[in-house]
């Protein structure tokens, strides 16, 4: 890559990265709970307490199979990438010593901070960049995120963090991320057509609330790396898939897979 090619790709990642920011600050205002958890007849209808209960059955059954794993070895400090308003941080928050949530919206890591304020051990870092530098090398005993890659830029940077979940891993330490095996066409046409809507309708002025609650649009992307890429990706990256669980997250049609992942050593 020339030098030009370089800067251009900088600056076409940053603009991205200020979009996607943009984006979940608007779903964070429009309803932040919905946009974490888009359950079906759930739009500006989810009772908190049963949303943050939805997180504690889920890390439940995360510990349950890191357990019979045998891994993380510790318990010390864990991730959630992507938290939103820590839905799955404070569930953490009973199984380790300090649990950590990131998200790119600064609204949901204010929501974040205001709900879980009760919760000590855990801390809510805003990172608008496109890799976590923020820690540093071999940190965390856990690394967890969950509906939440799909919605990256694109297939490149959702590597990229994946990297970056490796590097910061400690040498005995658990990632668990989901990541969508396939969508089908009619996913691939229908999510873009609805978030060019919507990116439209607003920069002509169009109410937000009204455009996404009355006409269905919203500015997410989906976004999938097939089963055998993923895994290829990782052990070139250094890392030992442990196990690999079939689900459908994200909806019905979509195929989706859930990777526990440790480094390889």
């Amino acid at each position: 890559m020339n030098e030009k090619t370089y800067v251009l790709q900088g600056i076409a990642n940053l603009m991205s990265l200020r979009r996607q920011k943009r984006d979940w600050d608007d779903l964070a205002n429009l309803d932040p709970l919905w946009a974490i958890l888009s359950h079906k007849n759930k739009k500006f209808r989810w009772d908190l307490n049963e949303f943050f209960s939805t997180g504690q059955t889920e890390i439940d059954e995360i510990i349950k199979i890191a357990e019979q794993l045998d891994y993380p070895r510790a318990r010390g400090l864990a991730l959630d990438f992507g938290c939103g308003v820590g839905r799955l941080t404070r569930a953490f928050a009973k199984s380790f010593q300090e649990c950590y949530g990131v998200d790119i919206s600064e609204i949901m890591i204010t929501k974040a901070k205001i709900l879980n304020q009760s919760i000590p051990n855990c801390k809510f870092i805003l990172n608008t960049k496109n890799d976590l530098k923020v820690f540093q090398n071999n940190y965390f005993d856990l690394i967890y995120t969950n509906l939440v890659l799909q919605h990256l830029p694109d297939k490149k940077m959702i590597k990229s963090y994946l990297i970056e979940f490796v590097r910061i891993l400690k040498k005995d330490g658990l990632l668990i991320f989901q990541l969508p095996h396939y969508y089908p066409m009619t996913y691939r046409v229908l999510i873009p057509v609805r978030r060019l809507a919507y990116i439209f309708l607003t920069s002509v002025g169009c109410n937000k609330k009204f455009i996404f609650e009355k006409l269905n649009l919203h500015p997410m992307r989906l976004n999938f790396i097939p089963e055998q890429e993923v895994i290829e990706f990782l052990e070139t990256s250094r890392a030992k898939v442990l196990k690999i669980q079939i689900n459908s997250y994200g909806g019905i049609l979509n195929k989706s897979r859930t990777y526990f992942v440790t480094k390889d050593t």
